[in-house]
């Protein structure tokens, strides 16, 4: 079983009051959920799993920190900074009835967002997507086939570089520019230099709690045909909000991992429905060279 860790989060303040406008509550999302029989009937067989157990892990608590999440090093990252980790991160899309895509609320930012997060030691990739799945939206249901990879540079890191650029730029006032001319015929002294301290060594030293510098993010997320959804979930401080995938998609237009993520399920056009199991594949081509035959 997946062990919650039961810490203390600040609250989750929410002050777009447009956003609050635009959020829906349980009872009006509740009518766009897949029933259980159907996402396992029409899911893929062998990729049938439920996304998170609820009722096994009860505790409403996200887990914190990154002391015990999964890194990779990259030794050929695009900043030629080879002691730098990525970081691992997993995640779903919540696909609901009708091509509809529910999205959650940033805890940080005036942003819709998908549910993602980092991806834990003891878990496996489809348990860490369906927990941050749980945790973030209150949603369970069947997982589907994981979308491509994206590899993206973070805001924080994005931001930083920004700064260096018009550091970097900013004209040097004209005072500090003129160069000092020496009086005539006066011989340059050589001025002693002053006492140098020791060097210290550059260390790298990490944040508490074990938390790493990064720039980079590997993220995998998960088409999650929903079953089910919470009233009560670890993060219920988030919002909530189901649109049509193209609204998703331009909603999500200032988070190009996520946009990218739905325009890769939109690409595979089995978003309005879970795909067919193995079996009923079989079948429908049975029934196909049946017809052909006839």
């Amino acid at each position: 079983d997946i062990i919650i860790r039961k810490t203390k989060k600040a609250p989750i303040k929410i002050e777009d009051e447009s956003m609050k406008n635009e959020a829906m509550d349980t009872s009006q999302i509740e009518h766009f959920v897949f029933s259980t029989s159907a996402a396992f009937t029409l899911s893929t067989s062998t990729d049938t799993k439920l996304s998170y157990d609820r009722h096994q892990n009860s505790r409403l608590s996200s887990r914190q920190g990154r002391a015990t999440q999964r890194w990779e090093y990259d030794h050929h990252n695009d900043d030629n900074n080879h002691n730098e980790p990525i970081r691992l991160v997993t995640g779903c899309v919540p696909i609901l009835q009708g091509g509809r895509i529910l999205l959650a609320s940033s805890s940080r930012q005036k942003d819709w967002i998908l549910p993602k997060g980092g991806w834990e030691n003891d878990e496996t990739i489809e348990q860490s997507a369906g927990r941050e799945a749980y945790e973030e939206a209150g949603v369970v249901g069947i997982l589907g086939k994981p979308l491509p990879e994206i590899k993206y540079e973070t805001r924080k890191s994005k931001n930083r570089k920004m700064k260096l650029k018009q550091t970097a730029q900013t004209p040097t006032p004209h005072s500090q520019m003129t160069p000092q001319l020496n009086p005539p015929n006066t011989t340059l002294q050589q001025q002693p230099s002053p006492p140098t301290s020791p060097q210290k060594k550059a260390t790298k030293k990490c944040p508490p709690n074990g938390e790493k510098h990064y720039s980079w993010v590997k993220m995998r997320l998960f088409p999650l045909y929903v079953t089910e959804i919470s009233a009560k979930w670890p993060e219920s401080d988030r919002l909530r909000r189901v649109v049509p995938i193209d609204t998703a998609i331009q909603l999500l237009d200032s988070r190009q991992e996520f946009k990218t993520s739905l325009l890769n399920l939109k690409q595979r056009n089995n978003y309005h429905s879970p795909p067919p199991s193995s079996e009923q594949e079989q079948q429908q081509q049975s029934d196909a060279v049946n017809h052909e035959g006839s």
